[in-house]
């Protein structure tokens, strides 16, 4: 009795192991993507969801934004990165934007809920820091009443193109998938 009852355990401790192995490397999320953030599969839906597309030279480190809390205890933590901007591809705002103008583009970095101090990563903290060189940005904006200005986001966290130091075109830096890559060209052919 007692051999069939270890032989019964050692089976379902077997099974237990197998599944958890399965379980783990095909259907846990291997962090592709930020959240349930837009992944966009054509230069065309880049383009047509960014009300701006510029060029632009990262200047420097992120700089942390004020936390701020809204009515229902929330707090987000932002980062700004600043940018000069190399040349204006598309603007459909009614912000003036020209070449050696400087931007700020804000990204959520994280938030918590009910001051409970429970962060909730939005980036992970390799794809926080940048590194200097051109790049090629989607954006949006957003008014910011505390500051009283109009603040540029990314239109989507898993879309930042560095352009290539060795080939032609510019690489997605935070995600890998169907648009790895993308030329200045195809972006242009949008812009006619």
């Amino acid at each position: 009795m007692i051999k069939r009852m270890a032989f019964l355990l050692s089976i379902i401790i077997c099974i237990l192991v197998a599944g958890n192995y399965i379980y783990n490397n095909t259907f846990v999320n291997k962090r592709d993507s930020v959240g349930l953030a837009v992944v966009y599969g054509t230069v065309e839906e880049l383009y047509s969801n960014a009300e701006v597309v510029v060029k632009g030279e990262f200047l420097g480190t992120p700089k942390p934004y004020d936390i701020e809390a809204s009515e229902d205890n929330h707090v987000m933590y932002w980062l700004l990165y600043d940018f000069s901007i190399t040349e204006v591809i598309n603007n459909t705002t009614d912000i003036e934007l020209e070449e050696k103008d400087t931007i700020y583009i804000s990204r959520l970095i994280s938030f918590s809920h009910n001051n409970n101090n429970n962060l909730v990563k939005l980036i992970e903290d390799k794809d926080i820091k940048m590194e200097h060189g051109t790049y090629l940005l989607f954006l949006n904006t957003i008014y910011d009443e505390t500051l009283g200005e109009y603040m540029f986001v990314n239109n989507s966290p898993n879309h930042l193109y560095k352009a290539r130091s060795i080939l032609s075109g510019y690489e997605n830096v935070v995600q890998r998938h169907d648009l790895r890559i993308i030329t200045e060209a195809d972006v242009l052919k949008m812009n006619k």
